[in-house]
């Protein structure tokens, strides 16, 4: 929310601390955020992209490598425990319908380009 307030978003993220590794990171993001305990045999590595981005209106910078985790579950939504001061609210979104939400460049949603490519990628060989 800090960079993008009230936009759409890829399910959990966050940085690394110093000694993590980003399964680490995954596991405790996706525990801070959603209130899901995961293990990490549950992650499946779809890829990793660098990514630079200023916000100058806030005098910030963003220079990031990010693996990319994919986590196949049913889950009810009701049953998450959302961290207030980082997620207003989750959904399921149909991959059709996130593929139509990228191309149409929505302002809603937050941009990651090459993380949906990866996800759009996997998904298409792996039906």
């Amino acid at each position: 929310m800090e960079t993008s307030p009230g936009c759409w978003d890829i399910s959990a993220a966050g940085h690394a601390s110093t000694g993590d590794d980003s399964i680490t990171c995954a596991i405790r993001e996706t525990k801070e955020e959603l209130g899901i305990k995961l293990t990490p045999d549950k992650f499946i590595l779809i890829g990793t992209v660098s990514q630079s981005k200023a916000y100058p209106e806030r005098a910030y910078f963003n220079n990031e490598i990010n693996d990319v985790y994919l986590v196949k579950l049913d889950l009810d939504l009701s049953s998450l425990k959302l961290q207030k001061e980082e997620v207003d609210a989750v959904k399921y979104i149909p991959t059709q319908e996130l593929k139509k939400w990228v191309a149409e460049n929505r302002k809603d949603l937050v941009s990651h380009p090459d993380e949906y490519k990866l996800l759009f990628e996997y998904l298409s060989k792996n039906k």
